[in-house]
């Protein structure tokens, strides 16, 4: 960066232009009074897009509310009645994890619709825990429950 007459300018001399908005890489206004406005507006919008995503809350909707009670009750007798009250509001979930935690539930009912859902969908679950949680499965008392574990673990 140069001045008007050649010579090169000092660092501070570049950080005073800099900050004054002068020279090569200083703020760009727009020309007239609409470009002015139009730039005002954007910048009002483009500033309040981003207050929303960063103070709003994240999972305050039902299905992340049941679904964080699913994981907390994971491991504790309270379980089958967790993954109860999500399938009853949502439905199955396509969440792999918490698929895997359906097939922990000791619900016949949850365990075969979670076992269909890996049936029916395109889940990577090879490199997973849920191969060992098939395995297990696959011996289940319930016949319809090692059926469909017995099909997935010939799938994979």
């Amino acid at each position: 960066m140069s001045d008007g007459d050649g010579r090169k300018l000092s660092y501070s001399e570049r950080d005073r232009l800099r900050r004054e908005g002068g020279g090569e890489k200083g703020p760009r206004k727009p020309r007239g009074e609409a470009a002015q406005a139009r730039e005002k507006v954007a910048t009002t919008e483009y500033l309040r897009s981003a207050e929303r995503a960063l103070f709003s809350k994240k999972g305050d909707t039902e299905a992340d509310r049941l679904a964080k009670e699913v994981h907390a009750a994971h491991g504790t007798k309270d379980l089958p009645r967790a993954c109860r009250a999500y399938f009853d509001a949502e439905g199955i979930p396509k969440d792999l994890v918490l698929l895997g935690i359906f097939l922990d539930s000791h619900d016949s009912d949850l365990i075969c619709a979670a076992l269909e859902e890996l049936l029916q969908g395109e889940y990577d679950y090879a490199g997973s825990s849920l191969k060992s949680q098939l395995k297990v499965l696959a011996f289940h008392a319930e016949d319809r429950v090692a059926e469909l574990a017995e099909e997935l673990l010939e799938a994979s």
